[in-house]
Protein backbone atom coordinates (compact mmCIF):
# COMPACT_ATOMS: atom_id res chain seq x y z
CA UNK A 1 0.00 0.00 0.00
CA UNK A 2 2.87 2.41 0.99
CA UNK A 3 4.63 1.78 -2.26
CA UNK A 4 0.95 2.62 -4.37
CA UNK A 5 1.06 5.97 -2.52
CA UNK A 6 4.77 6.43 -3.36
CA UNK A 7 4.11 5.79 -6.69
CA UNK A 8 1.17 8.33 -7.07
CA UNK A 9 2.69 10.82 -5.47
CA UNK A 10 5.58 10.22 -7.44
CA UNK A 11 3.67 10.87 -10.86
CA UNK A 12 1.74 14.06 -9.42
CA UNK A 13 5.35 15.52 -8.53
CA UNK A 14 6.04 14.82 -11.67
CA UNK A 15 3.00 15.77 -13.77
CA UNK A 16 3.35 19.06 -12.24
CA UNK A 17 6.96 19.89 -12.95
CA UNK A 18 6.57 19.29 -16.40
CA UNK A 19 3.52 21.92 -16.21
CA UNK A 20 5.91 24.26 -13.95
CA UNK A 21 8.44 23.89 -16.98
CA UNK A 22 5.96 24.21 -19.52
CA UNK A 23 4.03 27.30 -18.43
CA UNK A 24 8.14 28.83 -17.83
CA UNK A 25 8.96 27.99 -21.54
CA UNK A 26 5.22 29.60 -22.57
CA UNK A 27 6.08 32.37 -20.70
CA UNK A 28 9.47 33.01 -21.86
CA UNK A 29 8.28 32.29 -25.63
CA UNK A 30 5.57 35.01 -24.68
CA UNK A 31 7.81 37.55 -23.54
CA UNK A 32 9.84 37.36 -26.44
CA UNK A 33 7.01 37.75 -28.61
CA UNK A 34 6.22 41.19 -26.68
CA UNK A 35 9.40 42.24 -27.13
CA UNK A 36 9.62 41.56 -30.86
CA UNK A 37 6.23 43.34 -30.74
CA UNK A 38 8.08 46.58 -29.15
CA UNK A 39 10.64 46.45 -31.59
CA UNK A 40 8.51 46.77 -34.44
CA UNK A 41 6.48 49.69 -32.94
CA UNK A 42 9.21 51.66 -31.36
CA UNK A 43 10.70 51.74 -35.34
CA UNK A 44 7.68 52.58 -37.11
CA UNK A 45 6.74 56.14 -37.23
CA UNK A 46 3.01 55.07 -38.85
CA UNK A 47 0.38 54.84 -36.26
CA UNK A 48 -1.79 52.50 -37.94
CA UNK A 49 1.16 50.18 -38.60
CA UNK A 50 2.12 50.49 -35.18
CA UNK A 51 -1.87 49.64 -34.20
CA UNK A 52 -2.34 47.08 -36.55
CA UNK A 53 1.10 45.61 -35.17
CA UNK A 54 -0.56 45.58 -31.26
CA UNK A 55 -3.53 44.18 -31.98
CA UNK A 56 -1.68 41.01 -33.77
CA UNK A 57 0.30 40.77 -30.62
CA UNK A 58 -2.63 41.29 -27.96
CA UNK A 59 -5.23 39.08 -29.81
CA UNK A 60 -3.11 36.15 -29.73
CA UNK A 61 -1.29 36.69 -26.45
CA UNK A 62 -2.17 36.40 -22.80
CA UNK A 63 -0.80 39.78 -22.09
CA UNK A 64 0.00 41.93 -18.41
CA UNK A 65 -1.63 45.26 -17.78
CA UNK A 66 1.61 46.81 -17.60
CA UNK A 67 2.37 45.22 -21.24
CA UNK A 68 -0.48 47.19 -22.41
CA UNK A 69 0.15 50.28 -20.52
CA UNK A 70 3.43 50.34 -22.58
CA UNK A 71 2.30 49.69 -25.72
CA UNK A 72 -1.06 51.99 -25.15
CA UNK A 73 1.78 54.75 -24.83
CA UNK A 74 2.71 54.84 -28.51
CA UNK A 75 -0.61 55.22 -29.74
CA UNK A 76 -1.71 58.94 -30.99
CA UNK A 77 -5.12 59.45 -29.29
CA UNK A 78 -7.50 57.55 -27.29
CA UNK A 79 -9.98 56.28 -29.71
CA UNK A 80 -7.19 53.55 -30.83
CA UNK A 81 -6.69 53.37 -27.12
CA UNK A 82 -9.71 51.85 -26.45
CA UNK A 83 -10.45 49.94 -29.60
CA UNK A 84 -6.96 48.16 -28.32
CA UNK A 85 -7.73 47.97 -25.00
CA UNK A 86 -11.07 46.42 -25.78
CA UNK A 87 -10.02 43.69 -28.04
CA UNK A 88 -6.90 43.16 -25.49
CA UNK A 89 -8.82 43.17 -21.90
CA UNK A 90 -10.25 39.18 -22.73
CA UNK A 91 -6.39 38.31 -22.22
CA UNK A 92 -5.17 40.57 -19.91
CA UNK A 93 -4.05 38.12 -17.17
CA UNK A 94 -3.83 40.46 -14.36
CA UNK A 95 -7.47 42.34 -14.33
CA UNK A 96 -7.44 43.67 -11.14
CA UNK A 97 -4.44 46.14 -11.73
CA UNK A 98 -6.45 47.30 -15.14
CA UNK A 99 -7.53 50.29 -13.58
CA UNK A 100 -4.20 52.06 -14.08
CA UNK A 101 -4.57 51.54 -18.01
CA UNK A 102 -7.11 54.81 -17.34
CA UNK A 103 -4.72 57.28 -16.72
CA UNK A 104 -3.38 57.09 -20.18
CA UNK A 105 -6.48 58.52 -21.53
CA UNK A 106 -6.80 62.09 -21.72
CA UNK A 107 -10.66 62.31 -22.44
CA UNK A 108 -12.83 60.87 -19.18
CA UNK A 109 -15.62 59.88 -21.60
CA UNK A 110 -13.39 57.18 -22.80
CA UNK A 111 -12.52 56.52 -19.36
CA UNK A 112 -15.75 55.81 -18.48
CA UNK A 113 -16.73 53.43 -21.60
CA UNK A 114 -13.72 51.09 -20.83
CA UNK A 115 -14.76 50.73 -17.23
CA UNK A 116 -18.62 49.94 -17.99
CA UNK A 117 -17.54 47.12 -21.47
CA UNK A 118 -15.01 45.58 -19.16
CA UNK A 119 -14.46 45.56 -15.51
CA UNK A 120 -17.93 47.34 -15.03
CA UNK A 121 -19.08 43.91 -16.76
CA UNK A 122 -16.90 41.51 -15.07
CA UNK A 123 -18.39 42.69 -11.61
CA UNK A 124 -22.05 42.72 -12.92
CA UNK A 125 -21.45 38.94 -13.47
CA UNK A 126 -20.80 38.23 -10.06
CA UNK A 127 -24.32 39.17 -8.87
CA UNK A 128 -26.70 38.88 -11.85
CA UNK A 129 -27.35 36.50 -14.26
CA UNK A 130 -28.53 36.85 -18.38
CA UNK A 131 -32.13 36.26 -18.95
CA UNK A 132 -31.37 34.49 -22.17
CA UNK A 133 -28.40 32.80 -19.77
CA UNK A 134 -25.91 33.75 -22.12
CA UNK A 135 -22.50 35.98 -21.40
CA UNK A 136 -21.53 39.55 -21.10
CA UNK A 137 -19.38 40.50 -24.53
CA UNK A 138 -16.49 42.38 -24.21
CA UNK A 139 -16.62 43.79 -27.79
CA UNK A 140 -17.64 47.23 -28.59
CA UNK A 141 -20.90 48.13 -29.93
CA UNK A 142 -23.00 51.17 -32.07
CA UNK A 143 -23.86 52.56 -28.39
CA UNK A 144 -19.76 52.49 -27.79
CA UNK A 145 -19.64 55.82 -30.25
CA UNK A 146 -20.87 59.06 -29.01
CA UNK A 147 -21.45 61.01 -31.71
CA UNK A 148 -24.64 62.79 -31.99
CA UNK A 149 -27.01 63.04 -34.63
CA UNK A 150 -26.70 66.57 -34.38
CA UNK A 151 -23.03 66.38 -34.39
CA UNK A 152 -22.89 64.41 -37.30
CA UNK A 153 -25.33 66.74 -39.12
CA UNK A 154 -22.17 69.02 -38.89
CA UNK A 155 -19.37 66.91 -39.85
CA UNK A 156 -21.14 65.96 -42.72
CA UNK A 157 -22.28 69.40 -44.00
CA UNK A 158 -18.58 70.46 -43.01
CA UNK A 159 -17.57 67.69 -45.60
CA UNK A 160 -20.25 68.76 -48.28
CA UNK A 161 -19.08 72.34 -48.36
CA UNK A 162 -15.74 72.11 -49.13
CA UNK A 163 -15.17 72.55 -52.81
CA UNK A 164 -13.29 70.21 -54.51
CA UNK A 165 -12.84 65.82 -53.88
CA UNK A 166 -9.66 66.53 -52.44
CA UNK A 167 -10.44 68.78 -49.46
CA UNK A 168 -13.47 66.71 -48.94
CA UNK A 169 -11.50 63.68 -48.52
CA UNK A 170 -9.08 65.46 -46.67
CA UNK A 171 -11.54 66.89 -44.31
CA UNK A 172 -13.62 63.28 -44.06
CA UNK A 173 -10.31 61.78 -42.58
CA UNK A 174 -9.81 64.29 -39.86
CA UNK A 175 -13.35 63.50 -38.53
CA UNK A 176 -13.10 59.91 -39.20
CA UNK A 177 -9.82 59.96 -37.16
CA UNK A 178 -10.84 62.21 -34.30
CA UNK A 179 -14.34 60.98 -33.46
CA UNK A 180 -16.18 58.37 -32.64
CA UNK A 181 -18.20 57.39 -35.87
CA UNK A 182 -20.45 54.46 -36.24
CA UNK A 183 -20.47 51.95 -39.12
CA UNK A 184 -23.61 53.76 -40.52
CA UNK A 185 -22.10 56.94 -40.20
CA UNK A 186 -18.98 56.49 -41.76
CA UNK A 187 -21.00 54.47 -44.85
CA UNK A 188 -22.53 58.16 -45.05
CA UNK A 189 -19.51 60.25 -44.87
CA UNK A 190 -17.74 57.88 -48.30
CA UNK A 191 -21.65 58.40 -49.60
CA UNK A 192 -20.53 62.26 -50.16
CA UNK A 193 -17.94 61.18 -52.59
CA UNK A 194 -18.43 61.06 -56.30
CA UNK A 195 -15.47 58.59 -57.95
CA UNK A 196 -15.11 55.24 -56.99
CA UNK A 197 -11.72 56.00 -56.77
CA UNK A 198 -12.18 58.92 -53.71
CA UNK A 199 -14.50 56.39 -52.25
CA UNK A 200 -12.13 53.39 -52.19
CA UNK A 201 -9.46 55.26 -50.61
CA UNK A 202 -11.70 56.76 -47.94
CA UNK A 203 -13.17 53.43 -46.89
CA UNK A 204 -9.46 51.87 -46.57
CA UNK A 205 -8.59 54.66 -44.42
CA UNK A 206 -11.95 53.80 -42.55
CA UNK A 207 -10.27 50.61 -41.98
CA UNK A 208 -8.62 51.07 -39.01
CA UNK A 209 -10.85 53.36 -37.40
CA UNK A 210 -14.55 51.39 -38.23
CA UNK A 211 -16.06 50.10 -34.90
CA UNK A 212 -16.28 46.78 -36.79
CA UNK A 213 -13.63 46.26 -39.32
CA UNK A 214 -14.61 42.70 -40.17
CA UNK A 215 -17.98 44.09 -41.33
CA UNK A 216 -16.49 46.56 -43.79
CA UNK A 217 -17.91 44.71 -46.81
CA UNK A 218 -20.89 46.32 -46.48
CA UNK A 219 -19.28 49.41 -48.13
CA UNK A 220 -18.77 47.27 -51.36
CA UNK A 221 -22.64 48.65 -52.28
CA UNK A 222 -21.23 51.78 -52.01
CA UNK A 223 -19.42 51.43 -55.38
CA UNK A 224 -20.49 51.52 -58.79
CA UNK A 225 -17.97 49.53 -60.75
CA UNK A 226 -16.99 45.99 -60.58
CA UNK A 227 -13.07 46.51 -60.25
CA UNK A 228 -13.53 48.60 -57.55
CA UNK A 229 -15.17 46.02 -55.90
CA UNK A 230 -12.76 43.62 -56.23
CA UNK A 231 -10.05 46.17 -55.40
CA UNK A 232 -11.89 46.23 -52.05
CA UNK A 233 -12.25 42.79 -52.02
CA UNK A 234 -9.05 42.19 -51.98
CA UNK A 235 -7.55 44.87 -49.41
CA UNK A 236 -10.21 43.20 -46.86
CA UNK A 237 -8.21 39.74 -47.77
CA UNK A 238 -5.25 41.00 -47.38
CA UNK A 239 -6.17 42.51 -43.65
CA UNK A 240 -7.20 39.35 -42.85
Amino acid sequence: MKKIALIIFTLILISSMTKQGFAQNNGTHSDDKFRACMVSIKSSENNQVQYKNATQYFSNEWATTLQLQDVCYYLPNDKLKFRLCMMAYPNIIDKNNFARIYDLFSTFSYVIKLYHNTQAKDDSLEFESHPNGGSSSNTPSENDCDTSDEEFSHILTAIKDQRFANAQKQAAKIYIEKKCLSMNQLQQIVSLLTMDADKLELIKYSYDYAPFPEKMYAFRNLLTFLVSKQKLDQFLIDKQ
